[in-house]
């Protein structure tokens, strides 16, 4: 596991400290992408962040292939269609031109993951060479041009490419895979970091580059977990589950077209998160949305991997179907005229409850979450002291940086509380409180934690209720990262519990705590307290004390 944190830990710091460098280089090279006809954004913002993911995955994965001839074809598939995507960010080429470069690239794939198997099978119908290859090679042109046309909201590709490495991590655990055990983890930290800069509002698009390398990368440790040897067989179902959202809305479009009698690749405002748009529902929101329906496919392809390829297959219809019809139903359910009685009635209560709660609530929060903090410190950590020396180098690296971009590491304040809230509460779980010394053999910390909890979710509920009467204006309290983190926080309380024979990282509880308390957090900044900077600095100081004077047992 240790070798996975640095990799993940590592391409979360390079993402973090060298996107604005790059932002101001892709505005000065004026490789942008500017507004108008059927874009969401309002501004020029800079595009092709996906090239630092694309180097970072590369650098993190070519030590775990075999130094033979299939090294060579991964390496050349990767750089051509890097070259597609960096190309047309540039220049704009036209589908003539992306089609060859991405045909030549897949077949460079196939021959990669060729050998181990001689036949495909997709939802129990089985297909022998060559025609299994044929298959394959229609799928993997296909999913690579959904993922690009996925690509219309800020965060929307980015999250989910989060969601699905973390899905294929799990499963790759399961078949102890290394080398999509590793690619996934490596994407997993290059996407977190670049999700800060990349969700709504975004300041940097991934462009063609990066959705192709996500594309390109979801697809190796996809169809690398399909193989199986002893069957001789590779599985396409689980990889085309855990797609689901852009293949589905890609084979909606193109039929639509075909029998408007318009071209496959016309352009028109008929994807999802278009017709979501349209129906005035928020930018974030519908990113939101969408990756709900990413979390129940990839819930769907552990279901069919772990435990019954038959109930997975019937939940992939299921989900499927809601799907297609989910912007006929949000129009038809009343849902956005409720939500505009609902604001109503939120300020008339708000009014009757009296403002001077918040006065009461804040220093009250306070103190639950120093309780909370004090139940749970320990100095004896039952963990690896190998994993807690990495992570105190890590902590202290995310500090000095913090301290020596201070000016502009403003934005990036609530980025670096919850991973150090994160990295907190996971070494604390896996240790004995300091104050239990302290206590009566019939009172336990994690008593207090839970009560204190509770308390603090009924705090957090109100100021985000009443947001817009207690910060006098229309705050945005929930960003795109912060729904792209529920997201990756409510998969991650379902996928632990249905993924056998693994080791599982994290959970979902040791998410909802520290994302309970970035909320707080937030709260603080939002009404201007004076110590946000204090706390900010001292996250950093409490987990540098921990792990550097942790007695690990």
């Amino acid at each position: 596991m240790k070798q996975y944190l640095i990799i993940y830990f590592f391409n979360l710091l390079v993402v973090i400290s060298l996107t604005p460098k790059l932002i101001k280089y892709l505005w000065s090279t004026e490789i942008l992408d500017f507004p108008g006809g059927r874009k969401n954004h309002l501004r020029v913002i800079p595009r092709m962040g996906g090239v630092i993911i694309l180097i970072l995955i590369l650098i993190s994965s070519v030590n775990y292939i075999q130094r033979d001839g299939k090294m060579t074809l991964f390496i050349s598939s990767a750089f051509i269609l890097s070259i597609c995507g960096i190309a047309d960010d540039i220049l704009i080429l036209d589908y003539a031109k992306k089609f060859f470069l991405q045909s030549v690239s897949i077949i460079l794939l196939l021959l990669f993951i060729s050998g181990p198997f001689n036949s495909t099978s997709l939802f129990f119908v089985h297909l022998s060479h060559p025609f299994d290859f044929i298959l394959l090679f229609l799928f993997c042109l296909g999913v690579v041009n959904a993922m690009n046309f996925l690509d219309g909201l800020d965060g929307l590709v980015s999250g989910f490419g989060v969601l699905c490495f973390f899905s294929l991590f799990l499963l790759g655990l399961g078949v102890n895979n290394i080398l999509v055990l590793v690619i996934s983890v490596a994407s997993l930290g290059a996407l977190s970091g670049f999700l800060k800069y990349n969700t709504f509002p975004a300041e940097i698009f991934l462009g063609d580059t990066g959705s192709l390398t996500i594309a390109f990368f979801l697809l190796v440790c996809g169809l690398l977990f399909g193989i199986h040897p002893e069957k001789n067989m590779l599985d396409l179902t689980p990889i085309l589950i855990l797609l689901g959202l852009p293949i589905i809305d890609t084979l909606r479009v193109i039929t639509l077209r075909l029998i408007r009698g318009e071209r496959i690749f016309f352009a028109d405002n008929l994807h999802l998160h278009h017709l979501l748009i349209g129906q005035n529902i928020r930018h974030k929101t519908v990113v939101f949305l969408l990756l709900i329906f990413s979390l129940l496919f990839m819930i769907t392809a552990i279901i069919y991997s772990q435990y019954s390829d038959w109930w997975g297959t019937v939940l992939f219809f299921v989900v499927a179907v809601t799907l297609l019809l989910f912007p006929k139903l949000i129009s038809l359910s009343g849902i956005l005229p409720g939500m505009v009685l609902f604001k109503q009635k939120t300020a008339q209560v708000y009014r009757i409850m009296s403002p001077k709660l918040q006065k009461v609530f804040l220093p009250l929060s306070l103190f639950i979450a120093f309780v909370v903090i004090v139940s749970t410190f320990s100095y004896r950590i039952h963990s690896d002291l190998k994993i807690v020396n990495l992570l105190l180098i890590c902590e202290v690296l995310f500090c000095g940086v913090a301290l020596y971009m201070y000016n502009h590491t403003k934005r990036l304040y609530s980025f670096y509380i919850i991973i150090n809230l994160i990295v907190f509460f996971a070494i604390t779980n896996y240790s004995l409180p300091a104050l239990s010394a302290w206590l009566p053999p019939s009172v336990h910390c994690y008593h207090i934690v839970n009560i204190a909890i509770t308390l603090l979710v009924f705090i957090v509920s109100y100021f985000f209720i009443f947001r817009r009467q207690i910060f006098q204006s229309n705050v945005v309290f929930f960003t795109g990262l912060d729904l792209v983190i529920l997201s990756f926080i409510l998969f991650s309380l379902t996928g632990p519990y249905l993924v056998k024979d693994g080791l599982i990282p994290i959970s979902g509880r040791n998410l909802f705590i520290p994302y309970l308390f970035y909320l707080l957090y937030k709260i603080y900044d939002l009404l201007d307290f004076r110590f946000s900077p204090v706390l900010f600095f001292t996250s950093f100081i409490i987990n540098i004390l921990i792990l550097g004077h942790a007695n690990v047992a």
